[in-house]
């Protein structure tokens, strides 16, 4: 077996914080699939300790739990230095309440976690590649050579799937 170093970023928070116009939890998981973090869960907690702090009688009553201000954890693993990209959102988010926590964690390589490894390599090393270039040549009809800045590279999922081809 082997075992490789990551990081788990835990949000410890509660179903009925708002951030702007929706859940806490939900824009926190937008932002780290935005930021393409490799994975987050949200766990549902049936009670909680910490009222104190965030105030008594809050809690909407609802038909399916009872109360809207059930606890939540929302749990993010991926490399240390890619859970840093959610950190300027998290600050931003900060006045609402909630407490942030990352840990190193030993997780088992199993073949998704290879394969998803693998991946990222392959993203990491086209976006080198793709920094490295300056300038490129470019012929276009009826003109000779002309040299053509690159401002965006765009790299999908079929690019990808193809570069072991």
């Amino acid at each position: 077996m082997q075992f490789v170093k990551l990081a788990m970023l835990k949000i410890y928070t509660a179903e009925d914080v708002v951030y702007e116009d929706k859940p806490l939890y939900v824009a926190i998981i937008e932002e780290a699939r935005r930021c393409k973090l490799a994975g987050g869960t949200i766990i549902k907690g049936s009670e909680g300790y910490g009222m104190a702090v965030r105030g008594y009688g809050r809690a909407m009553p609802t038909f399916f739990s009872g109360s809207a201000d059930l606890p939540l954890i929302i749990e993010i693993v991926d490399l240390r230095e890619n859970l840093h990209k959610l950190l300027p959102f998290l600050e931003k988010a900060g006045r609402k309440h909630f407490l942030a926590t990352v840990q190193e964690v030993d997780t088992l390589v199993t073949d998704y976690v290879r394969g998803h490894a693998e991946q990222l390599k392959k993203i990491e090393a086209i976006r080198t590649d793709a920094n490295t270039v300056k300038n490129i040549e470019v012929k276009t009809a009826g003109s000779s050579l002309e040299t053509k800045k690159i401002n965006k590279i765009t790299i999908t999922k079929d690019d990808i799937d193809h570069l072991d081809d």
